[in-house]
């Protein structure tokens, strides 16, 4: 997304930093980060839940199912929500436990802030289903692989000392 015009008044944006711009009429405005979650769902063979991303941005490539937050949700309700809509099961908000957070880029200004939520347990049975072409078990490595829509910079080495016990 490029930041050309004033979102209240359509009028020409200045930026001040890569965060705040302002308009030739004085409005401000704030490109934060928006708010996202992910699931690394875990199986009994410590294995972690791969979607193959059946729309763009990055079509083809592989993400931990999840999505930003919505206004009025935290992000234990919205993996939850995300869980439903992805993947088909429900998860109890007690099962999830925040692993991880990253920066992810998707276009020229734009950006996310997400929390990786570690998953061993849910109801129901997995299927693609929103935005996921197609949901596969891999090993943790394939985190590192160049397949992965997203980076998470820190996540192998913290699901490594979790599966692993070293913490």
């Amino acid at each position: 997304m490029r930041l050309d015009y004033c979102t209240e008044c359509a009028a020409p944006l200045t930026k001040i930093t890569n965060t705040d711009y302002v308009c030739t009429r004085g409005h401000r405005y704030h490109n934060n980060p928006h708010a996202s979650v992910s699931l690394a769902l875990i199986n009994d063979q410590n294995q972690v839940l791969l979607i193959e991303r059946g729309i763009e941005p990055r079509r083809g490539l592989y993400a931990l199912p999840g999505g930003f937050l919505d206004y009025d949700e935290n992000a234990y309700q919205a993996a939850r929500r995300e869980a439903k809509e992805e993947l088909g099961i429900d998860i109890n908000e007690d099962d999830l436990e925040p692993i991880d957070c990253a920066l992810h880029y998707y276009l020229e200004n734009d950006s996310a802030a997400g929390v990786t939520m570690l998953c061993r347990q849910w109801n129901g049975t997995i299927q693609a289903a929103d935005d996921a072409a197609t949901v596969m078990w891999k090993p943790i490595d394939f985190l590192k692989t160049d397949r992965i829509a997203w980076p998470y910079p820190y996540l192998y080495n913290r699901l490594e000392s979790i599966l692993h016990h070293d913490i």
